[in-house]
């Protein structure tokens, strides 16, 4: 199943937003369809493929884990170049762009962007040394990123700091795993700060009207 290009089926680039993919499913669909084919077999086998491709484009999910496994294994047995990482990076940016952040699997996410920077990859960035590339990587990894919490955020960071030699993208790297460790105890924490707001306001009126 994953050697189908569910994409080409249905004539959609992988950056596809949901709603180009659902419209060119309904018009693919409908002339495909075997109600308007009848006994053409091949016309059959193609409604089969579209349907088969739009119910794994049109779950976030199923849509997510085909992608990299897809793409991924473009890359498994080519030699690992800086060119190649940094198309890898390009690629999982334009697919996180078009998915909406509370359908993204964080996990596999984060496998994702640790794929990209296995240490293979990162030995050869480092020996090719070369600032300006190695910051557009950092860039579209931050990018990608963004939808992931502080706990997985903490896997990427030092990745992203052992191919930065530039001060300005380290700070970068420290400000939003600073920002995400703060989103994060805030929402930890949240209900009970609520809870001892409320406790203090109420101690406040309390002591005013005694």
């Amino acid at each position: 199943m994953q050697n189908k290009d569910y994409y080409n089926i249905l004539q959609v680039s992988p950056n596809a937003s949901p709603e180009v993919i659902r419209r060119s499913f309904r018009k693919l669909a409908l002339l495909y369809h075997p109600d308007k084919n009848n006994g053409d077999n091949l016309a059959e086998e193609r409604f089969k493929e579209i349907r088969e491709a739009y119910e794994i484009l049109s779950n976030t999910r199923k849509r997510q884990d085909y992608h990299y496994k897809r793409f991924a294994s473009s890359y498994q047995y080519k030699i690992i170049t800086p060119d190649i990482i940094l198309q890898q990076c390009i690629d999982l940016k334009k697919f996180i762009s078009v998915i909406h952040h509370s359908y993204i699997d964080f996990d596999m996410l984060t496998a994702q962007i640790q794929d990209i920077l296995s240490v293979q990859s990162l030995d050869v960035l480092q020996k090719n040394n070369d600032p300006v590339l190695n910051n557009k990587i950092i860039q579209l990894i931050l990018h990608s990123c963004k939808p992931l919490p502080y706990r997985q955020f903490l896997l990427i960071a030092p990745l992203l700091i052992s191919i930065s030699n530039v001060e300005k993208n380290i700070a970068e790297i420290e400000t939003i795993n600073q920002h995400k460790k703060r989103v994060h105890y805030f929402e930890k924490y949240k209900l009970l700060i609520a809870i001892l707001m409320a406790a203090i306001i109420c101690v406040l009126i309390y002591s005013t009207t005694k």
